[in-house]
């Protein structure tokens, strides 16, 4: 396994923070290994977050909310469908990496783990078009609610 760690995954030497739109260091430069569970390789040093990194993570998260939700419903949905696609396009490496990291058979990962995480997105996507007695924004100057009524 130790070669097709090596040779097949060709993973990044090192992985830090998505914030705010950016890959940063954790503040403090602080990384910690992680290592292949079934060899002890080390796979990859990633930046270690500090409170700060999370705080600033969670107001960039606010700071973004603002333009998220101007964004329509239906294009939303696409958005999360878009990224559940991604995810199951990749799946022999995402499985891969994951049972690396974590132990578990690839078995496992492959056909649980990696495809949960899509019907997750997809999941989502759906609640945001079948939201049933709520209003819902149609296009920038018109909402529709939905209501639960039959009309004679």
């Amino acid at each position: 396994m130790k070669s097709e760690v090596a040779d097949v995954m060709k993973l990044d030497k090192e992985y830090k923070l998505f914030i705010g739109g950016k890959w940063v260091s954790a503040s403090d430069g602080k990384t910690f290994t992680t290592v292949c569970s079934a060899t002890g390789e080390k796979l990859a040093e990633c930046a270690e977050a500090t409170k700060e990194d999370v705080d600033a993570a969670v107001k960039a998260a606010e700071e973004a909310f603002p333009a998220w939700a101007a964004v329509m419903p239906a294009d939303r949905a696409k958005i999360l469908n878009k990224i559940a696609d991604i995810i199951e396009e990749n799946i022999p490496r995402l499985a891969m990496i994951e049972a690396m990291d974590v132990g578990k058979p690839i078995r496992e990962t492959t056909i649980i783990d990696i495809p949960t995480t899509a019907d997750q997105f997809r999941y989502y996507a759906g609640l945001i078009r079948g939201e049933e007695g709520s209003v819902t924004k149609v296009t920038e100057e018109a909402a529709a609610k939905m209501l639960g009524e039959i009309f004679q």
